[in-house]
């Protein structure tokens, strides 16, 4: 196993397909594919309640912020742990 740089891992992340590539790099392709698609339903209340359309843009833009956060923390977090068992496996 080879270490992953994390500056190209969130660099990947923001290039819509090759997000997935970085995942795939760590070992963690199915659980972030199941991030992204578990956090991208939290849009969905959005278009589905029609009282909310007055806060709408606002409630998108926050809901879109707060998930990239999310994901780029556990893409971050993933990618060291990556790292710290490549570098134990080094070792041994």
């Amino acid at each position: 196993m080879k270490p992953v740089n994390i500056t190209s891992q969130v660099i990947l992340f923001f290039i819509p397909i090759a997000g997935y590539y970085a995942w795939h790099r760590i070992g963690k392709f199915w659980r972030g594919l199941a991030l992204n698609l578990g956090l991208s339903l939290m849009i969905v209340p959005l278009f589905v309640f029609p009282e909310m359309l007055l806060y709408q843009n606002y409630l998108f833009i926050v809901a879109t912020v707060l998930i990239l956060a999310i994901k780029i923390h556990f893409l971050i977090k993933w990618s060291k742990e990556y790292n710290m068992r490549c570098e134990n496996d080094k070792e041994n």
